[in-house]
C-alpha cells in the first residue's frame, strides 16, 4: 500500500505491506485520512497514533527510513540517521519511505502537521534513492 505524506509544500511516500505487521497496517487503513503532527526526537520522526495492537514480532532494530509502529509509546516511528535505532521494546515493521525523507525531516524538525491519505497509484514514479 503507498500512503502519501502531504506536507505545506511537498508530498512523501510511505510503502506499508501487511507483510509483517497485518494488524497494525489494518488499524491505520481503517483512519486513513488523517491529519496529525510530524515530530522530530533525536534520530526519530515520530507521529503520535494509538492503533491499539500489540507488537507484530519481536523487532527492536530499525534502520534510517524504516516505517514501524511502536506498541508502548502509541507511535509510528521513523528513524532518520545511521546507524540503526535500538529500541528499548519491540515494535512492528509497516514499511519504509521510499520519497520524500528529507522533506519529513525537515517538517518533523518544525514539528508541523502532515496528511496521510492513501494513493490510486500502485508504484512511486522515478528513483528511490532520494530518500
Amino acid at each position: 500500500m503507498l500512503v502519501a505524506v502531504v506536507t505545506d509544500r511537498k508530498i512523501a511516500y510511505l510503502y506499508l505491506s501487511e507483510l509483517k505487521s497485518p494488524r497494525a497496517l489494518s488499524a491505520l487503513k481503517r483512519m486513513l485520512p488523517l491529519r496529525v503532527k510530524l515530530h522530530a526526537s533525536g534520530e526519530l520522526l515520530m507521529i503520535s497514533l494509538d492503533l491499539s495492537v500489540a507488537p507484530e514480532g519481536h523487532r527492536t532494530v530499525f534502520c534510517k527510513g524504516d516505517v514501524a509502529y511502536w506498541p508502548p509509546a502509541a507511535t509510528i516511528i521513523i528513524p532518520t540517521s545511521a546507524p540503526c535505532v535500538h529500541l528499548a521494546s519491540p515494535a512492528s515493521y509497516l514499511g519504509s519511505v521510499v520519497k520524500g525523507l528529507e522533506e519529513l525531516i525537515r517538517v518533523g524538525r518544525r514539528g508541523e502537521e502532515v496528511t496521510l491519505l492513501t494513493t490510486d497509484w500502485e508504484d512511486v514514479e522515478g528513483s528511490f534513492t532520494d530518500t
